[in-house]
């Protein structure tokens, strides 16, 4: 069921919660500081970026830098560059953690910059930073706003229950701060966790308030009279549910009509009135063609396909069905974009969290050496009044300097471990996925002027070519997230014993149907009773990716086998394919970082490797131009120890 719905909170709205809160953050400024930023505010956000920071380099007190760094973050903010006013609300928090104005002014930032990128679980610890700071502060009006948000946030994690008490809570605060529009926006929320709640009847007495004090607001209206219909149509009152999508159409403008044309094709059909459903899935397609959304015409030509299917109009209904993959297809790529998108601003917020880690970490260094200096100012003062105990202080104090530095030298390797795994990690990003989103691009660029004269056939054979580069791609993804756990060093080792037959034969009905397209038939060759002590889920990816990577290079109605052998305490398991198999000159640096991040099997191999060795194996591979791959790896029978 489509549901009509307000658009996400706007840039202004987050602007406008930032300037409740910008009154007193520079309070404590030097006067020069203070002008600067209040200027900086009537210029054009590029200029006034250019001029902030060129001032920074005169900055040394580190509140006036927290300053300069949070206006920055507001002009990035206002020009829609997320990732760099993310990047400069952390050094706000970097410079100036104990003011507790700017402190709450970048959390606000970063939460909603979060909210922004559906990071919602990390969008909700910024929130509840900020309102815990705001509570201190006694900012009513801008407590309300995080509330408001922190609402949204539970709502969208799937959590109505907290949702709920969230709402009620900023209802009552917008109140008592009089703020009549925002709590009658947030009654029209709350009002759809109530039907999460299956309280219908609490819902309806929202709504049905909203709809006597909205007065001559058309866009409060429609929203009301759709939400009222949903909440009748879940109730099974199909005829209150008629009425209300009829208001609703009546106070859409002519460009937005399409949902309430939409919701009664829709009704129409569930009734078995297909021809009053006719005349409104008429209307329905020239507001959807007005519109030009994508998803409009998806819908439409969904419930058309249902509408010529309910007419037993064959024909007809694979047309429309048809139209509708191809929309549908269309706004799923638009959906693994964003997804893509926001993984890649994950990693880019992560490796802000990481600098302001360097940053305390150098921090605690340099209290570390302050700490050494006064303790040696303090020894040398002492030393002077009583030469008997000047050498056990002087022992004391090599003693307490070479552990500063034993301490300073670990945290400096600390920080140079985590920059070197940040870069292997994003380099594995880039040069990996190129290979699979250019073939994806590539495919889906010519499908606009293919499907104008493609047969049925035709447009069946594209779309499994591009489920399978849809594939190509998920597989990369999930090799190069195991890549990244392993890199990071947080993968858990929890060995045990385990059939390998077992494990063999849920990772072949798993990829099974990818064998199937492939027209390749994988044969099991794992006895009953092969066990091995090792840990199930590294053992399992290991095994995905070759049996992944064998099916793929393997010609259609070819055969890939899985084997396993035992020698002494090994088991060994083997993927044997009939592939065009690979160089022997290639076959020494395959398996090795250096070489496998510009081939075409990726981080898989050289993460299989890792992989196996951590469970006390080793990964090999056997090959021959023209003659197929196998490739095998050892793990141990027993438990260390055991014989």
């Amino acid at each position: 069921m489509m549901t009509y719905v307000p658009d996400r909170p706007s840039f202004s709205f987050v602007l406008v919660l930032l300037l409740m809160l910008g009154g007193r953050a520079t309070a404590q400024s030097i006067a020069r500081t203070d002008s600067l930023v209040q200027a900086s505010r009537n210029l054009p956000s590029a200029t006034a970026i250019a001029q902030l920071k060129d001032y920074l380099n005169e900055v040394g007190d580190p509140l006036e830098g927290g300053v300069i760094y949070d206006r920055i973050s507001d002009a990035f903010l206002e020009q829609g560059f997320l990732d760099s006013a993310a990047v400069y609300a952390w050094q706000v928090l970097r410079m100036a953690p104990e003011n507790n104005e700017l402190c709450v002014r970048a959390y606000v930032r970063l939460g909603f910059i979060s909210y922004q990128r559906e990071a919602f679980e990390r969008a909700e610890d910024f929130y509840d930073r900020a309102s815990r700071l705001l509570t201190v502060l006694d900012e009513k009006p801008a407590l309300l706003m995080v509330l408001a948000y922190e609402a949204r946030i539970r709502d969208h994690l799937d959590r109505p229950e907290e949702a709920k008490e969230h709402y009620e809570e900023a209802i009552r605060l917008a109140g008592v701060e009089q703020n009549r529009a925002l709590e009658l926006q947030l009654n029209f929320e709350l009002a759809g966790v109530m039907r999460k709640l299956n309280k219908f009847s609490d819902a309806e007495d929202i709504l049905r308030r909203i709809v006597d004090h909205s007065g001559w607001d058309s866009t409060r209206m429609a929203l009301t009279w759709n939400e009222l219909g949903a909440v009748y149509e879940d109730r099974s009152d199909y005829q209150n549910a008629l009425v209300a999508y009829r208001k609703m159409l009546g106070y859409l403008r002519r460009q937005e009509t399409f949902p309430g044309y939409h919701q009664l094709l829709r009704m129409y059909i569930r009734l078995d009135r297909l021809d009053t459903a006719t005349l409104y899935a008429d209307s329905a397609e020239m507001a959807a063609l007005e519109s030009k959304q994508l998803s409009y015409l998806r819908d439409f030509y969904r419930e058309r396909h249902l509408l010529a299917k309910q007419r037993q109009d064959t024909i007809e209904a694979y047309g429309y069905l048809v139209n509708y993959k191809v929309y549908d297809d269309s706004l799923q790529r638009e959906a693994a974009a964003r997804g893509l998108q926001r993984v890649k601003d994950e990693q880019i917020i992560s490796a802000s969290e990481a600098l302001v880690r360097i940053a305390e970490l150098e921090a605690q260094g340099q209290r570390w050496a302050e700490r050494s200096r006064r303790k040696e100012e303090r020894f040398l003062w002492i030393t002077t009044g009583s030469s008997l105990l000047a050498a056990f202080f002087l022992s004391l104090w090599f003693f307490t300097r070479r552990r500063t530095r034993e301490k300073v030298k670990r945290l400096e390797e600390q920080v140079q471990d985590l920059s070197a795994k940040n870069t292997k990690v994003f380099s594995a990003l880039a040069k990996d996925l190129q290979g699979p989103l250019s073939i994806f691009s590539n495919l889906t660029r010519s499908m606009p002027s293919q499907l104008k004269e493609a047969k049925p056939a035709e447009v069946t054979e594209l779309l499994k070519h591009l489920h399978r580069s849809t594939q190509d791609v998920q597989q990369s993804l999930h090799e190069l997230l195991d890549w990244a756990i392993t890199q990071s060093g947080t993968m858990p080792f929890r060995p045990e014993f385990f059939s390998c037959r077992n494990l063999a034969d849920q990772v072949v009905k798993e990829l099974e149907p990818w064998a199937v397209e492939h027209g390749v038939a994988p044969m099991l060759l794992v006895p009953e009773h092969v066990t091995t002590f090792a840990d199930r889920m590294m053992v399992r990816i290991v095994l995905r990716t070759l049996l992944y990577n064998a099916i793929r290079f393997s010609p259609e109605g070819a055969a890939v086998s899985v084997f396993s052998g035992k020698r002494e305490d090994l088991i060994t398991i083997g993927v044997k394919d009939h592939g065009p198999g690979i160089d022997p000159a290639s076959l020494p640096s395959l398996l090795s970082w250096s070489e496998a991040d510009s081939r075409e099997r990726g981080v898989g191999l050289p993460m299989c490797r890792e992989l196996v060795r951590r469970n006390g194996g080793d990964l090999y591979v056997e090959s021959e131009a023209g003659q197929g791959s196998t490739f095998y790896f050892t793990l141990p029978e027993n438990a260390p120890g055991v014989t």
